[in-house]
């Protein structure tokens, strides 16, 4: 599947917060597990650069912090963004909905490109 590194960076928490929901059936567990490990190494590498631009961009407030300097803004804007907007192939496993549990709606935001709706007819509705 081609995302967006952004959408994929945006969803760590989620996907953190469904690793640790032991409530999931043993197919669903195996395919959270999947997708988990299949981004993991993308989230990683995008943390990396993100930090890196920080460093570039940015200068020492203490010993623990580095902020991107006033006058540096634009320039890290511009490449964070591109940074963000970076496709990238990634092999993911969709979940059925219906088999996510304890998911807010804000955590269904995050990791839509891994849930498979199913299509509700007319008739339904």
């Amino acid at each position: 599947m081609k995302i967006k590194l952004g959408k994929i960076g945006n969803s760590k928490d989620a996907l953190i917060k469904i690793g640790e929901n032991s409530t999931y059936d043993a197919v669903t567990a195996y395919k959270i597990a999947k997708n988990i490990a299949n981004v993991d190494l993308e989230i990683q590498r995008f943390e990396t650069s993100r930090d890196n631009l920080i460093r570039k961009y940015g200068e020492k407030q203490d010993e623990d912090m580095i902020s991107v300097r006033q006058d540096k803004i634009p320039e890290f804007n511009k490449e964070f963004s591109e940074l963000l907007e970076l496709e990238i192939e990634v092999d993911i496993t969709m979940i059925n909905l219906e088999k996510m549990s304890g998911l807010t709606p804000f955590d269904m935001i995050a990791i839509e490109w891994m849930l498979e709706l199913e299509e509700v007819s007319e008739t339904e509705e």
